[in-house]
């Protein structure tokens, strides 16, 4: 849980991102096993896992 009136000093980017990474979490795009594995340094990439995204997969369009 983040808790940024406690002054915890986090930056704000770094805020956000946990904030986003706790909702990816829960609609699935993140695992939390992962997560874990990466936290304690456990997670090993073999690279069979890799995939391709095409181009401009993560553009964002606004639509006002």
């Amino acid at each position: 849980m983040v808790l940024p009136y406690l002054r915890n000093r986090l930056s704000t980017q770094s805020t956000r991102a946990l904030l986003c990474l706790g909702q990816w979490s829960k609609i699935g795009l993140v695992k939390d096993d992962n997560l874990h594995k990466v936290t304690y340094g456990e997670l090993e990439l073999d690279g069979e896992n890799d995939v391709e995204l095409p181009e401009g997969w993560d553009k964002i369009a606004l639509h006002t």
